[in-house]
């Protein structure tokens, strides 16, 4: 894949800037699910984790989607939204995105709510549930990264 453009460059930059800092934040999850699981975190450091508010960081995976298709639009026959290996990032990014904001940021929001509320029974089996879910929408970024990777 060859950039067309100045603007074409800063595009992949941003891509490939918001597909590392996904990874980041998920894997930060995932690893702050595991600490909460085991019962290792303490009651403060779980609020500190787990408020109780919306996740903005989690939603940086709606960037690899918007600026891979202004790429799409942009670029060259090799980006095209006609490329298989395209439509197939798409495909996988869309049931990431469903699978975390419909599966794994509610349970997440279960675990501020017990937290805050001192229901640290909840917690551990809650945070085992969001770390499952977790790995789904690791997994998915996971095969839409190898999807981006391979196509070269």
């Amino acid at each position: 894949m060859i950039a067309v453009t100045a603007t074409y460059d800063i595009l992949f930059a941003l891509h490939i800037a918001g597909a590392l800092a996904t990874l980041v934040v998920l894997i930060t999850l995932r690893t702050n699910a595991s600490g909460a699981a085991s019962g290792s975190t303490s009651g403060e450091e779980l609020r500190r984790r787990y408020p109780d508010r919306p996740n903005l960081a989690a939603r940086v995976i709606h960037v690899m989607p918007l600026t891979g298709l202004i790429m799409a639009l942009t670029g060259d026959s090799s980006v095209s939204l006609r490329q298989p290996w395209v439509g197939t990032g798409f495909a996988l990014y869309l049931v990431a995105a469903f699978w975390l904001e419909a599966r794994t940021l509610p349970v997440e929001r279960e675990i501020a709510r017990a937290v805050q509320s001192d229901a640290s029974a909840d917690v551990a089996t809650t945070a085992s549930r969001l770390g499952r879910q977790l790995d789904v929408v690791l997994t998915l970024v996971a095969a839409t990264l190898l999807v981006m990777i391979v196509q070269f």
